[in-house]
């Protein structure tokens, strides 16, 4: 064999293996790339996985505040009142059904929003349900109507207000 054959020979050797080792190559980032996406949706499963069980409650927690919402009503209606016979004991049940519910909440982290009349609205906590002139100044809540509820750091319902939209003694001035 002619040198000049064998240095052909061993430059196609040479060339395949520069071949093969370049698709290895592309091969082994593909496995890479592969792996990190298949890393990152086990990372997207896990966190969406986590979310779900911390406010898996969350819509149940919501129907369930219509039936606080509907014993807060029952209660204030009896606030003032000289109760006797069995409409003390109703309220009494009821007062005390409402301390179960609190404590309820409170092992399931779950929080009153309870804004107060001349605190700022907040649109991640409020919900302006009216606009009203009041002695209060404008941007503020004028009037509480229902309260809110956050689910850990979730808000479950904004609580609903009245913002004051100007200050009743600086119309008259």
């Amino acid at each position: 064999m002619s040198t000049d054959k064998k240095k052909t020979e061993t430059q196609d050797i040479d060339e395949q293996d520069a071949q093969k080792e370049e698709a290895l190559k592309e091969k082994n980032d593909q496995l890479l790339r592969a792996l990190a996406d298949s890393e990152n949706r086990r990372k997207i499963i896990e966190r969406e996985k986590d979310v779900s069980v911390r406010y898996a409650i969350a819509d149940f927690a919501k129907n369930l505040l219509e039936v606080v919402d509907a014993l807060e009503s029952a209660v204030q209606a009896c606030e003032g009142k000289k109760l006797t016979g069995d409409a003390w004991t109703l309220n009494e049940g009821l007062v005390l059904t409402q301390s179960v519910m609190k404590n309820v909440f409170a092992k399931h982290s779950i929080e009153v929003v309870e804004p107060e009349v001349g605190d700022a609205f907040d649109h991640g906590r409020h919900q302006a349900i009216s606009q009203e002139e009041s002695d209060q100044p404008q941007g503020t809540i004028a009037t509480v109507l229902r309260r809110g509820y956050f689910l850990k750091d979730r808000l479950l319902r904004p609580a609903f207000v009245s913002v004051s939209f100007g200050d009743k003694k600086e119309a008259q001035d």
